[in-house]
């Protein structure tokens, strides 16, 4: 059967669409979809008058295995969400739901007439008592045989239902792309700036109704559970378990951060002028305590793994201030380029990161640690020129805020010199925010708040072969 699978995927694939032009869907019968169910029917009645030990019990033997590896890979994944405290089924899925869908159907009789795993149905019950009674040695082993089942069906209908309220609890996530480049990325909330979670994300995917005019002038309520397909439906399942899958991940292309005044970047001598260049930018602020996160430039995802250590790099440093890099590096002398497409997902984490420092989980004894304020300068270093700036994104409007915030933490207005922490790697970020880059050289005023030495302000402003000559080690500083 594996071997008919793949010879079907892979190498002689059947496309009925293609070989008699027809539509995959239509208004009328003549469709592949349709064919394809009336082929299917014909292989029901086939299967169903050939004897139990012909057909079906050597296909049910081998699809066995695929569901007892299914279920002990989700129990497995389970038992690590919860131990690691990465699923939160009890903010998805309390026991009394405050919040049900006004077009939800009464559980009675709707949970019993399901067609699902047939635990409280008892539809695989009704429908495998003709072929089990022809598998089992004598009437005797029904009962075992039956009881177990029952227990199993039971199991997988729990285990299901975790899995479901897991991996919608962890997140919203939208598909991005077509075809083999399609990918999944975090929904985040307009008015939150997080990503959607737990039982709003359920009702945001499948209870949300909304009122839309028809051409007639009346209107009517789309959405909302009611107003959904049966594909639809069935797909809440499977984009639970898809989402668990993703939680539960490994983490890719992430190191461990440093605690060192500075680390190795990247190999050779573009990781050398990376560093020194982003020093130069921390001494405009009269900067000197700079430390440096080990990330290497190339994309890390936003997966559950990378959020926490995210986040833990933010309780164990504490900073005041973040700086990130935004790495568009370009030009024949450019510095390590870690350009990619990936830019929206690594800045979702970073601010994931950062709203889940300053709002810890219930019951952790971690303290929290708000970081009033994030910077986004950039170092571009072409063949020409290069230019200091950073980006100055509302910083009118939060500059109030960070002063209060720095003073509940004992600091004081000279807080630009305290413990600053620079993120160099893809973190670049200006979705949603209203993008205001400002040269510092341009205009020094909009950072009035933070001292910067009159020293690195002349330089500053000093013209663009000036920087030149001095990386160079052309220029007179006498």
């Amino acid at each position: 059967m594996y071997l008919a699978m793949g010879v079907g995927a892979y190498l002689l694939p059947i496309d009925i669409s293609a070989w008699f032009g027809i539509p995959l869907l239509g208004h009328t019968f003549v469709n592949a979809v349709v064919i394809w169910t009336l082929v299917l029917f014909v292989y029901c009645f086939i299967a169903s008058v050939l004897p139990v030990w012909t057909l079906l019990q050597p296909r049910d033997f081998i699809n066995s295995h695929e569901l007892i590896v299914a279920l002990g890979l989700l129990i497995v994944g389970l038992a690590i969400a919860g131990l690691t405290g990465r699923a939160d089924l009890f903010a998805s899925a309390p026991a009394i739901a405050p919040d049900i869908p006004p077009d939800a159907p009464p559980i009675w009789p709707f949970l019993f007439i399901t067609i699902a795993c047939g635990a409280i149905s008892g539809f695989h019950c009704m429908v495998s008592s003709g072929t089990s009674s022809k598998q089992v040695a004598s009437e005797k082993d029904a009962q075992y045989v039956g009881y177990g089942a029952m227990l199993l069906e039971g199991g997988l209908a729990v285990i299901v239902i975790l899995a479901c309220c897991a991996g919608i609890g962890m997140g919203l996530f939208e598909r991005s792309g077509t075809g083999a480049s399609y990918a999944f990325q975090p929904v985040i909330s307009s008015e939150t700036g997080q990503q959607i979670r737990y039982q709003e994300a359920w009702r945001t995917r499948y209870a949300t109704t909304e009122t839309v005019t028809n051409p007639d002038g009346t209107t009517r309520t789309v959405g909302g559970w009611a107003g959904h397909s049966l594909a639809k439906k069935v797909w809440m399942i499977v984009e639970g378990l898809i989402t668990l899958r993703r939680r539960v991940g490994t983490i890719r292309n992430f190191r461990r951060y440093t605690h060192n005044s500075s680390s190795q970047l990247v190999s050779g001598e573009a990781g050398r002028i990376k560093e020194v260049e982003f020093r130069k930018v921390c001494a405009i602020f009269g900067v000197t305590d700079v430390r440096i996160l080990d990330f290497p430039d190339k994309p890390f995802h936003n997966t559950p793994e990378t959020v926490e250590a995210l986040r833990q790099i933010i309780y164990d440093v504490r900073p005041d201030v973040l700086i990130t890099q935004r790495p568009h590096l370009s030009g024949r002398n450019a510095m390590a380029s870690a350009a990619h497409n990936d830019h929206d997902e690594t800045a979702f984490a970073i601010l994931e990161a950062q709203g889940l420092a300053g709002t810890p989980d219930y019951g952790s004894r971690q303290r929290p640690h708000t970081i009033a304020a994030t910077y986004y300068p950039g170092v571009y270093y072409m063949p020409d020129e290069i230019d200091f700036y950073v980006d100055i994104s509302d910083w009118k409007e939060q500059r109030i805020q960070a002063e209060i915030l720095f003073s509940s933490q004992g600091h004081t207005e000279t807080f630009a010199r305290k413990r600053i922490e620079i993120h160099t790697g893809n973190a670049g970020w200006s979705a949603g925010t209203q993008y205001a880059e400002g040269f510092v050289r341009a205009a020094p005023e909009v950072l009035s708040r933070i001292h910067v030495p009159e020293a690195a302000l002349r330089r500053a402003s000093e013209p663009r072969q000036n920087h030149l000559k001095r990386i160079a080690g052309e220029l007179d500083e006498g």
